[in-house]
């Protein structure tokens, strides 16, 4: 995997960790991720699904543990599903990627509400659970 590659896998991996914890805290359901890796041959695609996954878990591993020591746990269950494919199915054949990462984020509102309607103590309270010490 080119390097600008793994360091936008691990881009996404840690701002999915972030919105983990956060969704966590709030009670709301967290992140869902599916890679579908593209090969010649299906088995080409799982290797390069497997390969992206495991760049990022690792990134989200790492942020995770960061965000706890914060007070912020992120979920321990993997957020991740691997799909394979091959290049049959595809207009043209090919695609401009040959991994294609997706996040699902469930609908909740986690302060947008509070945001919108421009109040302090809206704003507080909807945001007080950063804050693992806050009441």
């Amino acid at each position: 995997m080119p390097g600008g590659v793994t360091a936008q896998v691990a881009r996404a991996a840690r701002q999915v960790a972030r919105s983990a914890a956060w969704r966590v805290r709030r009670g709301a359901a967290v992140p869902a991720v599916e890679i579908v890796g593209y090969g010649e041959t299906v088995e080409d695609g799982r290797v390069r699904a497997e390969e992206t996954a495991e760049v990022f878990r690792a990134a989200f591993s790492v942020e995770g543990a960061r965000l706890a020591g914060l007070g912020l746990p992120v979920p321990v269950q993997d957020l991740v599903r691997i799909t394979a494919r091959d290049f049959s199915g595809v207009p043209g054949g090919r695609l401009p990627a040959d991994v294609v990462v997706t996040v699902d984020m469930p609908p909740g509102d986690l302060g947008t509400a509070a945001l919108a309607a421009g109040e302090p103590e809206l704003i507080r309270r909807a945001f007080a659970a950063l804050d693992p010490g806050a009441p």
